[in-house]
């Protein structure tokens, strides 16, 4: 099980979520939740992430989406 995010880990979070759909989706959540559903399974396998570690990283790489 995963601890809970601090504040301020929780605000770096939502700064880094926000920067993803406004530069790479146009800001369109529903074109970011539509890449994600089709590429979470091959991140969650790359990560070595189970079902109930689905919790997501947000890193380098996730700021490459289309």
């Amino acid at each position: 099980m995963r601890d809970a995010l601090s504040s301020s880990e929780a605000a770096l979070c939502s700064t880094a979520y926000e920067e993803l759909r406004r530069r790479r989706f146009d800001g369109d959540f529903e074109r970011l939740h539509t890449w994600w559903r089709a590429h979470k399974s091959d991140e969650h396998a790359r990560r070595g992430l189970g079902a109930a570690e689905a919790a997501v990283d947000v890193d380098e790489a996730a700021l490459q989406a289309p």
